[in-house]
């Protein structure tokens, strides 16, 4: 390689006569175009150029409505539905995942605080789903979503010694059917399978009992 070609010598040439781009990463010029910069436009900062860009970030709210939800209370939000997943998988595999430490002496304060806070925050976001749906319906009872997205959370809760009873079949499945697994342990932590089959049972109680949007969010968030 020569000298003139060398990336260690600041060159690169241009990929195609036709690209219409030239990369140059002289770095004279750099320096250049980098004092030419801090003496121009930036001089006075981001904040004079501030109301400019919002005005032309509106106008793309106007030009592409389809990307914004404005008047968002009626959906669940993504961020707390992946935190409540997070802590529902910590129930069905106590000890693996969570960010608290569970012994056998702590494990039933821990697994009831738990649950309850998964109830408050999962009923919220379940109701928020189902008037996604119900704002569409003229005549609608004002508190029929809370009252469903009450029954809907307790019925997915008191699923969860039979989703565990599925889980551990499914995780002696994984064991058994990897010869290179060497512990059930390392399957649990390391298997994306176990987890993500363990997400799927839990949407799917969600998915049967007619709630909109949630399913999805927590099988795209394991599939990803």
């Amino acid at each position: 390689m020569t000298s003139e070609s060398s990336p260690a010598h600041g060159k690169k040439k241009k990929d195609s006569q036709n690209s219409g781009e030239t990369y140059c990463w002289n770095q004279e010029k750099m320096l250049e175009t980098l004092l030419k910069n801090s003496q121009d436009k930036h001089e006075k900062g981001f904040e004079p150029g501030l109301p400019k860009l919002v005005d032309s970030i509106l106008e793309s709210y106007e030009t592409f409505g389809g990307m914004d939800h404005l008047e968002g209370k009626d959906l669940p939000s993504k961020k707390v539905t992946i935190e409540i997943l997070e802590d529902l998988l910590s129930v069905l595999f106590p000890g693996y995942l969570g960010k608290e430490s569970v012994t056998k002496t702590n494990i039933k304060y821990s697994l009831g605080t738990t649950l309850t806070s998964v109830y408050t925050r999962l009923t919220n976001e379940v109701e928020k789903s189902l008037k996604y749906i119900c704002r569409k319906i003229t005549e609608c009872p004002h508190d029929i979503c809370r009252r469903r997205a009450q029954i809907v959370t307790k019925e997915l809760l008191d699923k969860i010694p039979e989703i565990r009873e599925l889980a551990n079949g499914d995780v002696e499945a994984a064991y058994d059917g990897d010869p290179a697994a060497a512990s059930i342990e390392e399957v649990i932590l390391s298997y994306p399978c176990v987890l993500a089959i363990a997400t799927y049972r839990i949407a799917h109680e969600l998915y049967l009992r007619g709630v909109p949007l949630i399913p999805r969010i927590m099988s795209e968030h394991v599939h990803s």
